[in-house]
């Protein structure tokens, strides 16, 4: 839980929404961008489409080398069209 915000599991209650799988990797794999990309194709996007089907979504992820990516930015305008980067420290 982040310090002074709501937990996770009441945020999911409250929006009548399951929480998103856990995702492991294997010890040792380093999460670049190619990495990651595949993980949101095989975990993220069939789950939002499970869930959510043909409503607006948000995905927010933080500055992270491998999420600002610029093949990891081209990939998530095309999967999820609603999503852009923006550099931000607030988080």
């Amino acid at each position: 839980m982040h310090q002074g915000g709501i937990p996770k599991q009441k945020i999911s209650r409250l929006l009548d929404i399951p929480l998103t799988t856990v995702v492991f990797v294997k010890q040792g794999v380093k999460i670049d961008r190619y990495v990651y990309m595949g993980m949101l194709e095989d975990h993220l996007i069939p789950w939002a489409r499970e869930h959510f089907d043909d409503t607006d979504w948000c995905f927010q992820q933080d500055s992270a080398p491998e999420h600002k990516a610029f093949e990891t930015q081209e990939w998530l305008a095309e999967e999820c069209p609603l999503i852009s980067f923006q550099e931000t420290t607030d988080l």
